[in-house]
């Protein structure tokens, strides 16, 4: 079931979910580094749910990506 979530948010390039610890709260992540390395990980940010609509989520996404991208020059990547 991971192996398969896993290729979702790489097919995508991020994920969005509700949290499982916090209620109320919603988690968009995307993975930076290099796949199936030691240099992987993943970049989130948790927003409160209320008010929250599609805009908000997109540009929350594309400061994300930004930032992703950011790290992986700076890793060389």
């Amino acid at each position: 079931a991971n192996l398969k979530r896993i290729e979702k948010i790489r097919d995508n390039g991020y994920e969005t979910a509700h949290s499982l610890i916090t209620p109320g709260i919603i988690d968009i992540s995307l993975p930076i580094g290099i796949p199936n390395s030691d240099l992987s990980g993943a970049l989130a940010v948790s927003l409160f749910c209320n008010d929250l609509d599609a805009d908000i989520i997109q540009q929350t996404l594309s400061g994300i990506q930004k930032c992703a991208q950011q790290i992986n020059r700076n890793l060389g990547i």
